[in-house]
């Protein structure tokens, strides 16, 4: 007899006198019945279900019976097992930073380079007399080295999870699905610091365990006044990147700009296309749409050195959107677990600073969280305020917070902390932490990098490939980690340009 039909059978055998209709052979109507002999009172042998189920979670309530039973009856209820998981977060698509760079193996935990300053002896003339020697120049080298920085995620899936799903009772493989999420978990870290990384931000033990991204080893450079072009609220235009093909040909020794990699905000790309609209309108012979189109999917600008193709990333916001953690808003659960405590203490003053591009007479509301290793805590929202004149810089100053490495701060102009945007991560220093803000950062502005992609510019020296790395199980979840051994080095920063606090056409 098959096992179905046995149990069938064994469940009508003890069904049998209960006052219920066991014509059939369905198994579910057999379940369903059951369920409302239970809600309607009647007796049913060996405790019956509604105490089997009554240790659960939820409520389930029975129209035709008028009952409610307590309990988790969820495994009774039929479900439909898609085998493609619904997901509305990003894919590896959007991790282009990371992917385009240059690797190149590093056999030692430190990696090596040379880089060439100059030829010697441009300026003379090479001729010389008949029977004499020619002048000579010596060319300038320059020796240099960067640590590799070792980065990882913990991955873990639940024995039972496990074993449903090698017992084929979940439509995904858990192990598998784990896998994927630990290595996207891991490169979005990784595309992020690709560019705002920070080698200041030590490990919770005082420890450096991170490298500089490119926009500060721009920064760091003598190249720093040149290459990064700080737009201060104001939006690229095609000017703008004519004079930037211009800079890099001239100055950089780039032959062909259409060699380039430019990746920018979405707004941006955008905006190119809005300043098109007016002359983009064209009609449609054929095809589902109306009779006119607008707009052409912009894909860069046509200089006289160069085609610069431009992309779209999403990855130029430090944290997700930009946005201090709200439980409960924007798709946020909660403060990451591990992470250091709220920041109680914080305050903002202003002073004097011509350098400062702070708007003046505009009340600016301070919003601060902690971090460490392992994440980032929930926000002091709006906990800090000052209304700044022109020529002012605000001192944030921010108490200790036991166990932190480092604070995000965030600014907006309401006083619930609402409007508040990313503007700056600082180390912990002492018992308190000031950071400055001449509005270095423009809240919510946008931002784009063009950079000639090969291995004499920029590279990854890779000391091993990400690995698969197990635990020991000491707990019935099972454990390991991803891990990834590298640095990032800006080998020649004057063939990169940074346009930042890029502002939009509205």
């Amino acid at each position: 007899m098959a096992p179905i039909q046995s149990f069938e059978s064994l469940l009508k055998s003890q069904l049998e006198g209960s006052g219920l209709d066991l014509s059939g052979n369905d198994l579910i109507r057999q379940f369903e019945q059951m369920a409302a002999a239970e809600i309607a009172g009647m007796p049913m042998p060996q405790g019956g279900l509604q105490k089997a189920l009554g240790t659960g979670p939820g409520v389930w309530v029975n129209g035709t019976v008028g009952g409610t039973m307590t309990g988790d009856v969820s495994p009774l209820a039929l479900q439909n097992m898609d085998n493609q998981m619904t997901s509305v977060l990003f894919t590896k698509q959007f991790l282009k930073f990371f992917r385009k760079l240059p690797r190149k193996p590093s056999t030692n935990l430190v990696y090596e380079w040379t880089r060439r300053l100059g030829y010697g002896g441009g300026r003379r003339a090479p001729g010389f007399v008949e029977g004499g020697v020619p002048f000579g120049g010596t060319s300038r080298y320059e020796r240099d080295n960067a640590t590799i920085r070792f980065h990882g995620e913990l991955c873990g899936v639940t024995h039972p999870l496990m074993r449903a799903s090698e017992l084929g009772g979940l439509a995904l493989n858990a192990v598998q699905e784990e896998n994927k999420n630990g290595t996207l978990r891991l490169l979005q870290q990784l595309e992020t610091i690709a560019y705002f990384g920070d080698s200041t931000i030590l490990s919770k033990d005082g420890i450096p365990v991170n490298y500089d991204g490119i926009l500060k080893q721009v920064q760091n450079s003598s190249f720093a006044g040149s290459q990064i072009k700080d737009m201060k609220g104001m939006p690229v235009l095609p000017e703008h990147l004519e004079d930037a093909a211009r800079q890099l040909y001239e100055t950089a020794y780039i032959p062909d700009i259409s060699s380039l990699e430019t990746l920018c905000s979405p707004s941006i790309i955008t905006d190119f296309s809005k300043l098109r609209f007016g002359i983009d309108r064209r009609p449609v012979e054929s095809g589902p749409y109306s009779a006119t189109r607008t707009g052409i999917p912009y894909e860069g600008h046509q200089s006289n050195f160069g085609f610069i193709k431009m992309e779209p990333h999403i990855f130029f916001q430090r944290v997700i959107q930009d946005k201090p953690i709200v439980a409960g808003a924007n798709g946020f659960v909660g403060a990451d677990p591990q992470a250091p405590a709220t920041p109680v203490t914080v305050t903002a003053t202003a002073g004097a600073n011509t350098a400062s591009n702070l708007p003046g007479s505009v009340q600016q509301y301070y919003t601060v969280s902690s971090f460490n290793d392992a994440g980032e805590s929930l926000p002091a929202l709006a906990v800090a305020n000052v209304t700044p004149t022109a020529g002012q810089q605000v001192t944030v100053a921010i108490t200790d917070v036991s166990g932190a490495t480092g604070y995000r701060i965030y600014r907006g102009t309401k006083s619930d902390g609402s409007d508040a945007l990313w503007i700056a991560d600082v180390p912990t220093t002492a018992t308190t932490t000031n950071y400055i803000d001449i509005n270095q950062k423009y809240p919510g502005s946008g931002t784009m990098v063009m950079w000639q992609n090969d291995d004499e510019t920029v590279v990854i020296p890779q000391f091993l490939p990400m690995m698969r790395w197990p635990i020991a199980v000491t707990t019935t979840t099972i454990q390991w980690f991803l891990l990834l051994y590298h640095t990032l080095v800006v080998k020649a920063p004057e063939r990169f340009i940074i346009f930042t606090n890029v502002g939009s056409l509205g």
